[in-house]
């Protein structure tokens, strides 16, 4: 066909004013019979050659693709075509024909460009009417009943009469309605596609998309995502209607979807290929109802046109769009589906990212959770020397943060000469390295450390990853273990030379010496105490020291642990306690072991003729002993290590402060294995106080 912009205008009001004049007021009645046309025909034409002519016009007319709308002075029209019925919203010029003017008007709504309601008074061809100028609008018309709508360039010609009246005005349909729905669809992409790539909350974004679509490019539009099994579930759901939404989802709520169906979204995400159909028939809804109440809500929901476009993510089908018509006038074609299918590869494109990133930040986190959860400390730095990471046992070993980390280099945290870690990154990558460095810290002081260092590639290139253990406790230890082994070796090496010594003079003088051997006796008494203290604290330590308790008398218990060590000094020992104490379930060795253990330390540190004090006291469930010296105390860093293995304060007045350091912490140990305290208090210059407290019966005897 072609269009009235290819013709002369002119020449087409010309012959449309010979073909219409005749029937003007008259819509639909017969077209160039009138005698008096005849009559005023122009000079040249006679009755056969103006019939033809009509005939060839008329033809002309209804073939080409604009729509050709004639009315006379008053309005009404005399001459419609059938793209110009279409126009309206009429199938045919004939259906217009036949329909009465007053409901030609009712049939439609007439919309400006943006929408709004056009007064009639305002189209072209009733403005050339009355006289006045007429711009060429665009113009929307939707049908009542189908909502279909469909856009026109409007233009309008007056034919004047020889007064110079408008006899007749002729409207010119151009129908751009397929160039509108163009422009919506690329608007409509371009829409979805920026709501897609906004946010990484996939469902927010596709209820977005499904509203974006609605009228736009659909009726209806859903949204399914596809579960592990490949059953579609509803995400997304919009109707130009929002009263239908509710229908759909009661729909899908009813009858929800069959994973097995050969149709619809199931069998999109089983194939993984789009579903395009331009008509539904009726019978299409029979066979694919359940039942009669199915059939009616399917009926209900308005399906005319449909297609359903899988959402391929990297190969995997995760789910489905759909865009349904209800309106027969809008079928949907190829065209459409190339639309479709574009926008459900961004869909698709957006859940997969939204899912990788859900992914990433899962492994963020576990990986987090695992990194900061390592109790040893951890550092990561790069190829260049660049500190990348760092868990919070790193940050709290070293004092800096991750962000002052990242601003530092390899060396600057070690304290050593040659850096290790800077070591291992030229002596890796391939391989692991173990080493004990030295950290400098934030505040300037250093912490030795053991570690391991590996290399792994990343996606940025190498990196290295060092673990490190503070082992200063460990160093303390072994320097206590070697102070130990020496201070053993000492103390044995006194009394075994002083036994072989006194052995090897009885020998050579080959006679009984009674003071030699009450020297080895006392000597050798010292070793077996040296090595039954060792051997207590090594139960001590493994949890296996054992009580054997029975019922003691505490009043002669205590009194004769302070005879016997009053036998040995002759320093004051000064006592104030009860002359009664309840009975006790005591271990009564263990318990003179301790007393006598503190005796024994008090007569040591009292100093020269200072003097010791012991004070009992009951106290209704337990007893409270306290041995008090007046010596020279005990230093201040010394005092919290007093109850340490192997540890001594050496400040005995008289240099008799030997001994491995075992003693108090094996009375300590004694006391709450009966369920008691000890502790120690001391004022340099005014001597220490050393109190304990024992229960009088075990908590579990009540």
């Amino acid at each position: 066909m072609i269009g009235v912009s290819q013709m002369n205008v002119a020449r087409c009001s010309l012959l449309i004013v010979f073909l219409f004049a005749p029937c003007a007021g008259k819509l639909g009645e017969g077209m160039g019979n009138d005698k008096t046309a005849v009559e005023n025909m122009p000079s040249g034409l006679t009755a056969e050659a103006l019939h033809r002519s009509i005939a060839y016009l008329s033809v002309f007319l209804q073939g080409v693709s604009d729509g050709i709308l004639v009315q006379d002075h008053t309005g009404t029209v005399v001459f419609i075509n059938d793209a110009g019925a279409r126009a309206c919203g009429f199938a045919s010029a004939a259906e217009m024909r036949a329909t009465p003017i007053a409901d030609v008007l009712d049939k439609f709504v007439l919309l400006d460009e943006a929408g709004q309601p056009f007064p009639i008074a305002n189209l072209p061809a009733q403005r050339v009417l009355k006289g006045m100028a007429a711009n060429e609008t665009v113009l929307r018309t939707r049908s009542h009943n189908s909502r279909e709508e469909r856009w026109s360039v409007v233009k309008a010609t007056p034919v004047r009469d020889a007064q110079g009246a408008a006899a007749f005005a002729i409207s010119i349909f151009q129908d751009i309605t397929e160039r509108k729905r163009t422009e919506a669809a690329t608007r409509f992409l371009a829409d979805a596609s920026t709501v897609l790539a906004k946010s990484l909350d996939y469902e927010t974004t596709l209820q977005q998309v499904a509203r974006l679509a609605v009228p736009h490019v659909a009726d209806w539009c859903s949204v399914d995502i596809a579960d592990a099994e490949g059953v579609p579930h509803l995400l997304a759901i919009a109707h130009v209607d929002p009263e239908k939404v509710a229908l759909a989802h009661e729909h899908r709520r009813r009858y929800p979807a069959d994973p097995d169906a050969p149709y619809g979204a199931a069998e999109a995400i089983r194939t993984g290929k789009s579903q395009l159909v331009s008509a539904i028939p009726d019978d299409a809804l029979v066979a694919g109802a359940r039942d009669a109440e199915h059939l009616a809500m399917l009926r209900a929901l308005g399906l005319a046109s449909s297609m359903i476009v899988p959402l391929i993510a990297r190969g995997r089908v995760v789910g489905t769009i759909t865009f349904v018509s209800s309106s027969p006038e809008r079928r949907y074609g190829p065209d459409d589906l190339i639309l479709a299918e574009a926008v459900a590869a961004r869909a698709a494109q957006a859940i997969d990212n939204a899912r990788l990133y859900r992914d990433a930040r899962a492994a963020e986190e576990q990986y987090r959770g695992l990194f900061a959860g390592v109790g040893d400390a951890v550092l990561v730095t790069d190829a260049e020397g660049n500190y990348i990471d760092a868990n919070p046992a790193m940050t709290e070993l070293v004092g800096y943060s991750v962000a002052e980390l990242h601003r530092l280099r390899v060396g600057d945290l070690t304290a050593d000469a040659e850096d290790g870690f800077a070591r291992a990154i030229h002596a890796l990558p391939d391989d692991a390295m173990r080493g004990e460095i030295t950290l400098q810290r934030k505040d300037g002081s250093t912490v030795p450390v053991e570690g391991w260092i590996t290399s792994i590639t990343g996606p940025s290139g190498a990196l290295f990853i060092g673990t490190w253990r503070d082992i200063s406790e460990r160093r303390h230890i072994e320097e206590e273990r070697q102070r130990f082994i020496a201070m053993v070796a000492h103390e044995l090496r006194n009394p075994l030379s002083s036994l072989i010594g006194y052995a090897e003079l009885m020998r050579r003088r080959e006679r009984y010496d009674a003071k030699a051997v009450e020297t080895i006796i006392a000597q050798g008494r010292r070793l077996e105490r040296l090595t039954l203290d060792l051997r207590e604290t090594m139960l001590v330590q493994a949890g296996l020291l054992n009580l054997k308790r029975a019922p003691v008398a505490v009043h002669a218990l205590i009194a004769a642990a302070i005879e016997q060590a009053h036998a040995t000094t002759t320093r004051a020992i000064h006592v104030d306690m009860p002359d009664h104490l309840p009975p006790a379930e005591w271990d009564a060795d263990r318990v003179t072991q301790v007393l006598g253990n503190l005796l024994l330390n008090a007569i040591k540190y009292s100093g020269e003729g200072g003097d010791v004090r012991v004070q009992v006291k009951d106290m209704g469930n337990d007893v409270c002993v306290t041995v008090a010296d007046s010596g020279m105390g005990i230093p201040p860093d010394a005092l919290p290590r007093i109850f340490e293995p192997f540890y001594r304060a050496s400040n005995a007045t008289d240099g008799s402060a030997r001994g491995m350091g075992l003693g108090l912490p094996i009375s300590k140990a004694l006391v709450e294995a009966h369920g008691g305290e000890m502790w120690a208090e001391s004022t340099l210059g005014r001597g220490s106080t050393f109190t304990f407290t024992l229960p009088y019966h075990p908590p579990s005897a009540g």
